[in-house]
C-alpha cells in the first residue's frame, strides 16, 4: 500500500501570517515628541527599549517605560512625548493582518484562540502591554532588521513568522496583564471578564455608527444587561455608554480634521440624528465646539 501524505494548503496557511511593511529603530532627542497621527491601512507596534514618557491613544494617556509595548490599530489617533532627561530608544513596526483565519492545519487552528484578538482591526482592550523579558522580543526584532537589510530570498516569509512570534508573546503577556498598571484598580480581574469586556468593545467598534442599545450588546455576549454593565465597568473603569461616547468623539476629531467633513456630515457619520446633541457631547468631552476645534491652533499644528 502506498501512503500519500496530505500536505496542508499552503495558500490557506499563508492567511495565518501578518505582513510586515516597516520596521525601524529610533533614538530620540531630548525634545522629541510625536504629534497626533492616524494610520488607515496598517497596525503599528511601539516597543520601548530605553527612556520614558507618555503615549496618548484615542484620548487615553499611558505612562511609557522600558519593556512597554503600545499597539496602535488602524484609524486610531495616537501621539507621544519623551521625558527630556530620558528620551526614548524604541522600535516601530508597521504590519497588516490577514482578513480571515487559516483552517488548513488543525494544530495551527488550535493555536488561534490565543491570537484571535489580533485577527481583526478591533482587538479592542489591548493598547499597552508590559513584557517580562525585554531580550526575547528584542532578539526577534534584531533578526527582522537583518532580514530587511539583506533581503535574501524568502525574507518576507521570515519576517511574517517573526511577527507572528511577537504577537504570540504579546498575547501570552496579555493574559497576565498588570491591572494596576493599566488603571483598572488594585484587584486582579479574571481572564473571562477581560474577554467579555473585549467582546463588548468589539461589538461597539463594529457598530459605532449605528444606534447601539444595551440589550443588543447583552444579547451579543449572552449576559443580562445589568451583569454586562457591571463586568464592563469593573474591567475598564468606565460605563459602556461613556466608552461609546469617547470613541465617537475621537472618531469625530479624525473626520473633522483629517477628512475635512463639516459638523453635520460628521454627526451623521457617527450615527447622531441631532447635530446640536453631537455638538453638545463634543464640547462636553473636549471643552470646545466641533467648529472651533477644527480651527484651533493645536489642530493646525498637528
Amino acid at each position: 500500500m502506498v501512503h500519500t501524505e496530505i500536505l496542508p494548503n499552503l495558500h490557506e496557511i499563508d492567511k495565518l501570517y501578518p505582513q510586515v511593511t516597516f520596521t525601524h529603530l529610533y533614538k530620540c532627542s531630548h525634545d522629541w515628541k510625536m504629534t497626533p497621527r492616524v494610520h488607515s491601512d496598517c497596525h503599528e507596534l511601539f516597543f520601548i527599549l530605553e527612556g520614558k514618557g507618555s503615549f496618548n491613544i484615542c484620548g487615553e494617556n499611558y505612562q511609557a517605560k522600558p519593556q512597554d509595548i503600545f499597539l496602535i490599530k488602524p484609524e486610531q489617533s495616537h501621539s507621544a512625548i519623551a521625558d527630556a532627561a530620558f528620551p526614548y530608544v524604541y522600535y516601530s513596526l508597521h504590519y497588516r493582518l490577514p482578513v480571515e483565519k487559516s483552517t488548513a492545519n488543525k494544530s495551527l487552528e488550535e493555536e488561534l484562540p490565543l491570537l484571535e484578538r489580533f485577527y481583526t482591526k478591533t482587538y479592542p482592550y489591548i493598547s499597552k502591554i508590559t513584557v517580562k523579558y525585554i531580550s526575547d522580543i528584542r532578539e526577534i526584532i534584531d533578526k527582522m532588521e537583518i532580514e530587511l537589510a539583506h533581503k535574501k530570498n524568502g525574507y518576507q516569509t521570515i519576517l511574517m513568522t517573526h511577527m507572528l512570534q511577537i504577537l504570540t508573546l504579546i498575547a501570552r503577556a496579555s493574559f497576565q496583564i498588570n491591572i494596576k498598571g493599566n488603571n483598572y484598580g488594585k484587584h486582579p480581574i479574571n481572564n473571562r471578564n477581560m474577554l467579555l469586556a473585549e467582546s463588548i468593545k468589539k461589538y461597539i467598534i463594529e457598530n459605532l455608527t449605528e444606534k447601539i442599545a444595551l440589550m443588543d450588546i447583552a444579547e451579543e455576549v449572552f449576559l443580562s444587561p445589568n451583569f454586562c454593565c457591571s463586568i464592563f465597568k469593573s474591567v475598564t473603569g468606565s460605563t459602556i455608554f461613556q466608552y461609546i461616547e469617547k470613541l465617537r468623539i475621537e472618531r469625530g476629531k479624525t473626520l473633522l480634521c483629517r477628512f475635512h467633513l463639516n459638523v453635520s456630515e460628521t454627526a451623521y457619520e457617527l450615527g447622531y440624528q441631532n447635530i446640536y446633541y453631537f455638538s453638545h457631547v463634543f464640547k462636553k468631552r473636549t471643552g470646545i465646539s466641533p467648529k472651533d476645534y477644527v480651527t484651533s491652533p493645536q489642530v493646525e499644528e498637528a
